[in-house]
């Protein structure tokens, strides 16, 4: 299998951007839903998309034997987002987006963790001038970090386990099988918080903001999902930093927020970061599974060839 760095990056863009649209609507529709309500039915109305995707595809797609995998990313998913909603409903949305981008810096660590692989010097590069970038666009003010904040950096730990399961079964699973027991899982452990809040029925327009969370969120997913199937983690985990920008223009279009100097500078450095990465040679690998069951040694050899080379 030889990655696709190109297509990881425009599949994670667009995972962004709708995710960017999520965020939004999650935090207007938690000024008058429990946070866990809002979790709920983001899973409930993400699942039912998957349903005429299934009936196309038949029974036989959802034939897996990888499910500790999923579970495991479902699970790990669904806490990240549990964590990410509370933050997005007690912290303005620019220091949430911010938390939230501290996940590529945790990611490295995790994949080399569980899947033993060899980090270069220029993904450390580009992860610390993405998140450089950040700091200049947020301006976070001193001494601001608080409980929710502390959530949200744990949510974001959670959430590189569930993105590194996503490459682990990637050799085997589809992505609307992945998609779907996400969906099933997800709405599952979901229920769990529901047993701890006073339960409050969606009005109005909170059914249709309910819906096209479940919408923007599918797609950000599957988008995603489709980013790192086609390219390593790490070797994207830059572009993320991208959401700032969305998340940018979602404020001035909806809310009138200015784009600060700050922003501009922040933004250049995220395509600093970017380029770096870009620059950075990619490891081609290979299908046969002889060599996929060979320990990878390459990256050892002349570290320079690649960012990270995953042993399967």
């Amino acid at each position: 299998m030889q990655y696709n760095l190109p297509r990881g990056i425009v599949f994670l863009l667009i995972g962004e951007a709708f995710l960017a649209l999520m965020a939004a609507m999650i935090k207007h529709l938690t000024e008058n839903l429990p946070v866990e309500t809002v979790l709920f039915f983001r899973n409930v109305f993400g699942l039912a998309m998957t349903i005429p995707f299934l009936l196309m595809s038949g029974a036989d797609s959802l034939k897996t034997n990888r499910f500790p995998l999923h579970l495991i990313r479902g699970v790990a998913g669904v806490v990240a987002m549990y964590g990410y909603f509370i933050m997005l409903a007690h912290l303005p949305l620019a220091e949430a987006t911010l938390v939230k981008l501290s996940s590529p810096l945790f990611l490295p660590i995790v994949v080399m963790l569980w899947l033993g692989d060899r980090i270069s010097a220029n993904i450390w590069l580009a992860l610390f001038i993405g998140f450089i970038g950040v700091i200049f666009v947020v301006q976070p003010a001193a001494g601001n970090i608080n409980g929710y904040a502390l959530i949200g950096i744990v949510a974001a730990i959670v959430a590189c386990i569930a993105k590194t399961s996503i490459r682990k079964m990637s050799d085997t699973e589809p992505c609307l099988r992945i998609v779907f027991y996400f969906g099933v899982i997800g709405t599952l452990v979901s229920i769990i918080p529901l047993l701890w809040v006073d339960w409050v029925w969606p009005t109005g327009t909170s059914w249709l903001l309910l819906l096209g969370l479940g919408i923007a969120g599918n797609l950000g997913q599957y988008s995603m999902t489709l980013a790192y199937q086609s390219a390593e983690p790490t070797k994207i985990a830059p572009y993320i930093y991208c959401t700032l920008i969305f998340s940018g223009l979602l404020g001035w279009l909806v809310w009138g927020e200015s784009l600060s100097q700050g922003f501009l500078v922040g933004s250049l450095l995220v395509v600093i970061a970017g380029l770096v990465n870009i620059r950075t040679k990619p490891e081609i690998r290979s299908t046969s599974p002889e060599e996929q069951l060979a320990p990878s040694t390459s990256s050892m050899e002349n570290p320079l060839h690649s960012g990270i080379s995953q042993r399967s």
